[in-house]
């Protein structure tokens, strides 16, 4: 805009120029009349200046977005519906992701009274986060200027932007929907106190140190798998309406159901058929 500004300054201080040419000469009075007159003399006129254009201000390099970004918890801030700007608490809800550095991601729902838990997978993409696989991929939009993700969605011609800001110290509600068992119940260290593989029972000495199993389920949705002879590892855990399955990224290794009645956990071997059961230490 500036350029072209600048060049037709140039073309107005042109023509005033070119309009202020003296006039062809009158012949001097007391000189001989002629019939052909001399021809004008053209008088020098200055080129105009041009006006100096400014170069135009390089665009800031944004920094690419990488997963340490995001690791943290993120509110629901307000909804853009088609223009209009909504608060969560107009529609009575709250919503979180947690984005974990395993790959994983957490959503809470909390409406009117209720909170629901579910897990996903991130990756990080360009400005993007791409959440999921397949059929149930998503995408949310990174704003780098105002540090902020957002979902964008179409309901009935209408554009809808769900904008999360960054809240580390986010207190999250705590689950509320119906699993196999409450997460506070689950929290702390489970051992072995027998298996079965199809009719047959052995009991936790029967299985030995190398055998018998501790899982010790932690606050953080993690769970330590040892053994007497082995310290094992930890993986991701999540509370189902079916079971408490353990999972690494996608994949879900193991597989536990509650027994309320007797207060157990059972859990299958799927490499040896071999089902675990599991008494929580008091």
């Amino acid at each position: 805009m500036k350029k072209i500004l600048a060049i037709a300054l140039c073309a107005l201080m042109t023509l005033s120029v070119l309009a202020c040419t003296a006039s062809p000469a009158a012949p001097a009075a007391d000189a001989p009349q002629t019939e052909a007159t001399a021809a004008p003399v053209e008088q020098p006129t200055e080129e105009p200046t041009p006006e100096p254009t400014e170069e135009p201000t390089p665009e800031p390099t944004q920094k690419p977005l990488e997963a340490a970004d995001l690791y943290g918890i993120w509110s629901l801030d307000r909804i853009d519906y088609g223009g209009s700007i909504l608060a969560p608490s107009d529609l009575g809800m709250e919503m979180y992701l947690e984005f974990r550095e395993d790959g994983s991601m957490r959503e809470l729902q909390a409406s009117y009274g209720s909170v629901e838990e579910t897990f996903d997978t991130y990756a990080v993409g360009d400005n993007a986060i791409l959440i999921g696989t397949g059929d149930d991929s998503g995408e949310l939009v990174y704003d780098a200027e105002n540090h902020t993700v957002a979902l964008e969605l179409e309901e009935d011609g209408k554009q809808i932007r769900m904008i999360f800001a960054y809240t580390p110290d986010a207190v999250l509600p705590e689950v509320t929907s119906d699993g196999v068992i409450a997460k506070e119940d689950l929290i702390g260290t489970w051992n072995t106190v027998g298996a079965t593989l199809g009719e047959l029972t052995l009991t936790a000495e029967q299985l030995g140190d190398s055998g018998a199993l501790t899982l010790i389920f932690r606050e953080d949705d993690t769970v330590q798998v040892e053994s007497k002879q082995s310290e094992g590892g930890a993986v991701s855990y999540r509370i189902t309406e079916t079971a408490i399955e353990m999972y690494v990224g996608e994949t879900v290794l193991y597989e536990a159901t509650y027994n309320a009645e007797d207060g157990t956990l059972r859990l299958l071997e799927p490499n040896s058929g071999v089902t675990f059961i599991f008494e929580k230490e008091n």
